[in-house]
């Protein structure tokens, strides 16, 4: 995702529910991306070819990442926003 700029990237989440582990540049917010966790987030053109050279020399490092991935993509189920409603609402 190397936008220059992105207030909720939902192509992240679809992403990220699959196991992908999204690479985005820093000015993509979305709540739950933790660089090196369940992202890599670049600062700098210099970040994404470092990105890319880590994936490539390990990656076995995508594994645990994609695991986090799907669990912060769960943060966003429609059953987890359906019970944030819900208490917004009996409050």
């Amino acid at each position: 995702m190397p936008s220059v700029s992105e207030a909720f990237s939902l192509t992240i989440v679809e992403g990220m529910a699959c196991g992908l582990v999204p690479v985005t540049g820093k000015n993509v917010y979305m709540p739950g991306l933790k660089n090196n966790i369940n992202s890599f987030i670049a600062g700098t053109d210099d970040d994404y070819k470092d990105i890319i050279t880590k994936i490539e020399d390990k990656p076995d490092i995508l594994i645990k990442m994609s695991e986090n991935a799907i669990k912060t993509a769960y943060e966003y189920s429609d059953e987890k926003t359906y019970s944030r409603y819900l208490d917004v609402m009996q409050k």
